[in-house]
């Protein structure tokens, strides 16, 4: 989606680098993010289940 043509990639910023990686990286990031939205599900699930139980 996003891609640099410039051939001094070394002139780049640490931001721009950082950029670029995530974009090379979407699916895995979305995956990542889709796994921290089901784990923080399942601990608000038992955290209710406890506060519930007392």
């Amino acid at each position: 989606l996003f891609e640099f043509s410039d051939s001094h990639s070394d002139d780049l910023t640490e931001t721009e680098h950082a950029y670029v990686r995530i974009e090379g990286d979407g699916s895995r990031i979305l995956v990542f993010a889709a796994i921290l939205v089901v784990l923080a599900g399942v601990g608000l699930v038992a955290l209710r289940r406890k506060r519930g139980a007392s």
